[in-house]
């Protein structure tokens, strides 16, 4: 299990470092804001996205990358736009976002594809398959991965292949396929050392030496091992040092050298400018070293700080990885109602892995059972050879050996048994406790979704009826209004029983054009209830017209856009949509004083992705939600009554942009 997380630690490695090499640090970086041209400030703002990637922090990566994506977009440079989307991407990336960072990448892929950066759309391939591949999505990122190979192999650019390689390697890994991921790994590391891959190179050492391990070849992982160490020496890259250290750790505690293993463990700890997600997974293993070699009280101060660090970092499949050994060494130390709090964080996370460890602790009981029964009848076999061994004389003496020493074997049997009984019930409380609580909680959840789903239904019930208030209002004051005027210009004039031809037709003349102007007003209400263009053309061209109608005011540049959109997909919130789309632009005109408007839609293969952001004055996201401001309660009603999410990111005088994330029902 533990060579597994290794394997899966490097692919994460392998992931986040990019292929330059950063030298800045973030007290020397410049402000892109001040840079000219346009094309030169662009290329500032990805560099800062991938230097904060680098960082593990995306939310410092995410904002510079949508606004390179912006700037891209007006200047049409199409292989900035896709950068831009790839630390986009990343940013969701590192986020656990997974379903989104998958978006992403497949619009960054179209974008190199659309203009022959065949280069980069394979790396995009690679990282695409990576978002699928953390979803569980196996198949489908493997697909990727060899399309990624393809791609290259019809360049003729096979040194682009070690990345793709191993990451196949790694979903076989996933699969259990030890054969297989052996072989990738293996392919990976010559293509690595034939094209001097420094950072590949040192991944895929790294990786080779926990395979070694793994099959006891212990001269041939301490090798690759220390082939990783010089790698990361050479590069000056301190997070590759601090795994090559830790393989160097798993070599020495395989050859039972454990003070030397300690020390390689707490070198990688203490290595300086290791992202905290890194220095955290370290801990982990360091403290799992410690409980193997039941040294409990230092496992358990180093598991308890590095369980803090994984829950501050929202690392969620460390945190896991942490609970999943902390009551072993809590119980060690008689911590046991800490150890059960734990215990039971780990029951709600992962259900199956705490149905495992309540099986094996049972087997255990099983075990501890069966040799309690074998040492009884060990102890009945010596006593019966003893009272064989004694003489005749002895005889009535033997006896009444034999009958005191029945009488204390009946007691501790009935002992043993009361006090299993015992266990058995209080074990079986213990688990009722645990259902019932369970139930409670379940109960509770389901009762706040309900709740969650009446509030959502009674805001879309309120909008719904305002909507009828307000068309009910235009047919009373507007067309009600018309029609009795029109009755009025019909009716004979009072006290005229005669009326002359020419007065005549001047009245049907007149009455022709209230009725035009009627009919006028009727398709003006009609169209504010389902646009003409949407009932006849669909989604896309409804919001292109939409956009249009924007544009010719004047006052702000509406750009529309739409990847892999199928209007029969979304037939369903069509409507929905475009009266999002419209509330959201008509808040951006009347409060924004925005220049720029970004109006973008995309699909995948279960959700539609709408996005609308604008380089406006922007506002305080908490004040405006407190005071009920901006429309956003009613934008956030709409979105929950369509089943979506929503998610806006502004600052004063920074833009706003709206994310909304529609699930789409498919019929195949």
């Amino acid at each position: 299990m533990l060579y597994k997380k290794l394997i899966l630690a490097f692919a994460v490695v392998s992931l986040l470092i990019p292929t330059q090499t950063w030298a800045a640090s973030d007290t020397t970086l410049v402000d892109c804001s001040i840079l000219s041209p346009d094309s030169l400030r662009i290329e500032c703002l990805i560099e800062q996205g991938q230097y904060w990637w680098n960082k593990s922090d995306s939310a410092k990566a995410m904002p510079l990358g949508r606004a390179a994506y912006r700037a891209s977009i007006a200047t049409g440079d199409i292989r900035q736009q896709g950068q831009a989307l790839r630390v986009i991407a990343y940013s969701f990336y590192m986020a656990g976002r997974y379903d989104s960072a998958a978006v992403y990448a497949e619009r960054a892929v179209h974008t190199f594809l659309s203009e022959d950066y065949f280069s980069e759309a394979s790396r995009l391939y690679n990282d695409w398959g990576n978002s699928l591949r953390d979803q569980g999505q196996l198949k489908e990122s493997s697909e990727l991965y060899f399309k990624a190979i393809a791609l290259n192999e019809s360049l003729g650019r096979d040194s682009l292949n070690t990345a793709p390689y191993f990451n196949i390697a790694t979903v076989f890994l996933l699969l259990d396929d030890h054969e297989k991921h052996d072989f990738y790994v293996k392919k990976a590391n010559r293509l690595a050392k034939q094209y001097k891959q420094a950072r590949l190179s040192v991944i895929s050492d790294l990786a080779l030496s926990s395979v070694y391990v793994k099959n006891d070849q212990l001269d041939s992982a301490n090798y690759h091992a220390r082939a990783a160490l010089e790698g990361g020496w050479e590069m000056k890259n301190n997070v590759l040092i601090a795994y090559a250290y830790t393989n160097l750790a798993n070599v020495a505690e395989a050859a039972k050298a454990f003070e030397e293993a300690e020390g390689y463990f707490k070198e990688a700890i203490e290595m300086d400018d290791i992202p905290v997600f890194d220095n955290t997974r370290f801990k982990f293993f360091l403290g799992s070293f410690y409980q193997r070699q039941e040294r409990f009280d230092e496992a358990n101060a180093i598991l308890l700080e590095g369980v803090r660090a994984a829950e501050q970092i929202g690392a969620k499949n460390l945190v896991s990885s942490f609970l999943s050994i902390l009551p072993e060494t809590l119980s060690a130390r008689r911590e046991y109602k800490l150890a059960y709090e734990y215990l039971d964080r780990l029951f709600k996370e992962n259900e199956q892995k705490h149905e495992d460890q309540l099986k094996e602790k049972v087997n255990e009981m099983d075990i501890q059972y069966e040799t309690l029964q074998k040492e009884k009848e060990n102890l009945a076999l010596r006593t019966q050879n003893a009272e064989q061994s004694v003489t005749l004389a002895e005889e009535k003496a033997r006896g009444r050996q034999r009958l005191l020493i029945a009488s204390l074997l009946g007691f501790f049997l009935l002992g043993t048994i009361l006090a299993f009984v015992f266990y058995q019930r209080q074990i079986q409380q213990k688990e009722a406790i645990l259902v019932q609580e369970a139930l409670i909680k379940d109960q509770i959840l389901t009762q706040l979704q309900q709740e969650q789903k009446i509030v959502a239904f009674k805001s879309m019930i309120t909008g719904e009826e305002s909507e009828r208030k307000r068309l009910a209002k235009e047919l009373h004051d507007g067309l009600g209004g018309m029609l009795s005027n029109l009755k009025l210009a019909l009716s004979p004039p009072e006290n005229k029983t005669n009326v002359d031809t020419g007065d005549q037709e001047r009245i049907v003349t007149h009455a022709l054009h209230m009725a035009d102007r009627a009919s006028e007003e009727l398709r003006r209400i009609a169209h504010n209830m389902m646009p003409q263009s949407l009932a006849k053309f669909g989604l896309i061209t409804a919001l292109e017209d939409l956009c249009d109608d924007i544009n010719f005011a004047g006052t702000m540049e509406v750009t529309f856009q739409h990847f892999n959109v199928d209007d029969s997909q979304v037939a369903a919130i069509n409507l929905a949509v475009y009266r999002l789309v419209q509330e959201l632009l008509n808040n951006i005109v009347k409060h924004a004083d925005a220049s720029e408007v970004t109006v973008q839609l995309s699909q995948n293969a279960t959700t539609l992705l709408v996005t609308v952001e604008d380089n406006g004055k922007g506002f305080d996201l908490e004040k405006a939600m407190a005071e009920k401001g901006h429309g956003l309660s009613n934008l956030q009603s709409r979105v929950e009554s369509l089943t979506g999410e929503l998610e806006i990111d502004t600052q004063p005088d920074e833009g706003t942009s709206v994310q909304i994330q529609l699930p789409i029902n498919r019929e195949d």
